[in-house]
């Protein structure tokens, strides 16, 4: 009987671990893809932010060589 609970034992602390490891993967990959829009959405809104900006300011425009057309 004692065998048969430390079966027990490993089985569960062996799908414990599974579980645990799956679980952070899948949080490691739903972080990933959050910050990669993050960031996409950030370089959208600074860019269109600074074409917007520069239409505005031709003198920076031309400093800055940046076509907005």
């Amino acid at each position: 009987m004692v065998v048969e609970v430390e079966a027990a034992v490993v089985v569960v602390a062996v799908v414990v671990v599974v579980v645990a490891v799956v679980v952070a993967v899948v949080v490691v990959a739903v972080v990933e893809v959050v910050v990669v829009v993050v960031a996409a959405v950030v370089v959208v809104v600074v860019t269109s932010g600074l074409k917007q900006h520069c239409c505005r300011h031709s003198n920076i425009n031309n400093l800055l060589q940046v076509d907005v057309f």
